[in-house]
């Protein structure tokens, strides 16, 4: 899953843990964790307010 635009639908499909609200994105990024490449998102519920990351794997791009 390399698109943004996928990592973001499936992280504000998430429902929050705590609440079960509907989270907004604060922000999204490609980090590196233990040399495996991840898209962290950034979330924040918008009924109680508690923040949470989800990562994604980011998919290797393969030739046509």
């Amino acid at each position: 899953m390399a698109s943004p635009a996928v990592v973001e639908g499936r992280a504000q499909a998430e429902r929050c843990p705590r609440c079960d609200g509907e989270h907004e994105l604060l922000e999204h990024a490609a980090v590196t964790v233990n040399g495996a490449r991840l898209r962290e998102a950034r979330l924040r519920c918008r009924s109680c307010r508690s923040t949470r990351s989800l990562f994604f794997q980011i998919a290797e791009a393969l030739p046509n």
